[in-house]
């Protein structure tokens, strides 16, 4: 397991090896319930997910061109999660997509998601061929928008789609150089 201590919370960023695919499940489907609003997926579809889906998708991660990370507490539970990943056209234009930024909404406010995006944006820094790193969030998401400046990210497009929730939001591209 990879694992880099935080100070903030006593936090570790953590990449999650195989046998603990459950906790991953659990904090995915934490998610979806919680934000409906903030994933294009819902939590009626991906809890009706069978096990091997969810070992597959924890397992996709070990590779390249995906990336999953985890801030956890001492006691090894999870708080929060970031991924990335890279498709076809990513890898033609150099750039990867983040995804699925979440934090317990007890833990919020107390520089975990930030954590999680030093750390994401730091291995994909390793990749040399990776020069723009993209997103999308809901513009309702003040907060996650907020953290995305932060980093250099700037709005790209707006547009409205429909979300987890049900519900059509605006929705805002984000991008940022990393070289």
């Amino acid at each position: 397991m990879n694992e880099n201590k935080n100070p903030i919370e006593d936090i570790s960023v953590i990449t999650l090896e195989l046998p603990r695919w459950r906790d991953y499940r659990e904090i995915r489907l934490d998610a979806l319930q919680t934000d409906p609003q903030a994933f294009l997926s819902t939590y009626a579809r991906e809890s009706a997910w069978p096990d091997e889906k969810w070992i597959s998708r924890l397992q996709e991660t070990f590779g390249s061109g995906s990336w999953m990370l985890f801030a956890q507490d001492r006691e090894q539970k999870l708080l929060g999660m970031i991924g990335g990943y890279r498709d076809d056209d990513d890898l033609k234009t150099h750039r990867v997509q983040v995804w699925g930024v979440y934090v317990k909404p007890e833990h919020r406010g107390k520089g975990i998601a930030k954590s999680l995006m030093v750390e994401l944006l730091d291995k994909f820094a390793l990749e040399p061929d990776i020069e723009e790193v993209i997103l999308e969030v809901n513009t309702d998401q003040k907060s996650a928008q907020k953290l995305y400046e932060g980093f250099g990210f700037t709005v790209t497009k707006t547009y409205r789609s429909g979300l987890g929730d049900g519900q059509e939001h605006e929705i805002s591209e984000m991008s940022m150089s990393l070289k």
